[in-house]
């Protein structure tokens, strides 16, 4: 039975993120982008080692982009976009003690600003008229926790998949994906 919750978890770290597409045409690619990632969560104990994990999360997601034109024209730069992600994970704790953990779940995130900045020009375009304000993904992640008497430090790996289309309208021609790497690094604190 779940009940007020018992664990308080506090976090940052880099967030690698890369835009990924079956539909864009060969003359676009792709590369990875960094950014900040951090926030806080809520654990709900369901019974010994499971506890089901609701995160609050400010993240700097994106992706480098190279379009290659005809006449052998090349532009070059970097999607930016801001989201506060909602993960609802379930946490499976190997061990009572210092321990590895599993973490798998769904994610919805709100975007509330989304820009593409030309690296020759530095020029910037707001995309935010074309972007859907909310996403979702799937998450999944393995971490390792230190006691330390009512407090414990962790660090933390996730690999979040993007599921829906960043773009506006369901266009075959154009459907982007975000998918991210997380490393994180925080402290719980047991609130009970």
């Amino acid at each position: 039975m779940l009940t007020f919750p018992q664990i308080l978890r506090m976090f940052g770290g880099l967030n690698l993120t890369k835009y990924g597409s079956s539909s864009i045409s060969d003359s676009t690619s792709f590369s990875q982008k960094g950014g900040f990632s951090g926030g806080i969560a809520f654990a709900f104990p369901v019974s010994k080692g499971l506890s089901i994990e609701t995160d609050l999360l400010y993240s700097e997601k994106g992706s480098g982009v190279l379009l290659l034109y005809p006449a052998n024209q090349q532009f070059s730069g970097i999607y930016r976009y801001s989201a506060i992600d909602i993960p609802l994970m379930i946490k499976i704790n190997f061990f009572p003690k210092s321990t590895p953990y599993l973490l798998l779940g769904p994610e919805i995130d709100f975007i509330f600003s989304h820009k593409l900045k030309l690296t020759d020009t530095q020029e910037v375009f707001d995309l935010k008229e074309t972007t859907n304000h909310i996403g979702f993904g799937f998450n999944s992640g393995i971490g390792y926790e230190f006691p330390i008497h009512s407090f414990a430090l962790f660090f933390e790996f996730r690999y979040t998949i993007g599921l829906s289309n960043l773009l506006v309208g369901n266009t075959d021609m154009e459907k982007i994906r975000n998918n991210s790497l997380q490393f994180l690094v925080g402290g719980r604190l047991n609130l009970k």
